[in-house]
């Protein structure tokens, strides 16, 4: 399935591949099957890969980042202990955890993506911004969602070693998007994400790293 749609990409230009998302037991119990599939996908596809680890109990525990291009995170960590956390205390809470990635960049010598970023707009979305199913129990904020992207924007500038970000999620169709999801689209957040891509970071079209 993988060389299959690797060699599509190949075929479209297109210009990243990712390789799976989310199959914590599988990428830390057989790290060496996912090094074989690396291989193999490479022989097919030229461009730059990653993998979209989550970021609970998975990342720290992949042991083939240097086999790839990105160290690939689904960033949904939490940045708050409560709700409607200000704007500085999500920034701290996120810049400590941008630290520590600094450490996994330097470790394996690769640049950290998040291939998934995104806050709900509850009033608990810096607290547990995984959590999108339901509105029960929760107050819609987007204001709250705003600040979220804020947070994220001013605690990723500047950082070398961090090349890029995905925005979970815009939709081609609107019309039945809870008040609550995590679409930003006709909302504050989405003035901030376009304030931020007038300067956006840089575009990494080379596989990094000498590989």
């Amino acid at each position: 399935m993988l060389l299959r749609h690797a060699q599509l990409a190949e075929d479209e230009s297109v210009e990243m591949f990712c390789l799976g998302l989310e199959y914590r037991h599988s990428t830390t119990n057989f790290p060496d099957t996912w090094s074989r599939i690396i291989k193999r996908v490479r022989e097919v596809y030229r461009g730059p890969l990653t993998y979209s680890a989550n970021w609970y109990q998975e990342y720290r525990g992949i042991t083939f980042w240097k086999e790839l291009d990105y160290i690939g995170i689904g960033a949904y960590f939490p940045l708050a202990d409560k709700p409607r956390a200000s704007r500085a205390a999500m920034r701290h809470r996120l810049s400590g955890i941008m630290n520590e990635l600094r450490g996994l960049s330097q470790q394996y010598e690769r640049p950290v993506i998040f291939t998934e970023v995104g806050f709900p707009a509850f009033d608990q979305a810096g607290w547990k911004p995984w959590e999108w199913t339901t509105h029960a129990g929760k107050v819609v904020d987007q204001h709250h969602q705003a600040d979220c992207y804020r947070a994220f924007f001013d605690a990723i500038k500047a950082l070398p070693w961090f090349h890029g970000y995905f925005v979970w999620r815009y939709h081609t169709d609107t019309r039945y998007i809870k008040p609550w999801e995590y679409c930003p689209q006709g909302r504050e957040a989405e003035e901030v994400i376009r304030e931020q891509q007038a300067r956006p970071l840089p575009v990494v079209r080379a596989r990094p790293w000498g590989i």
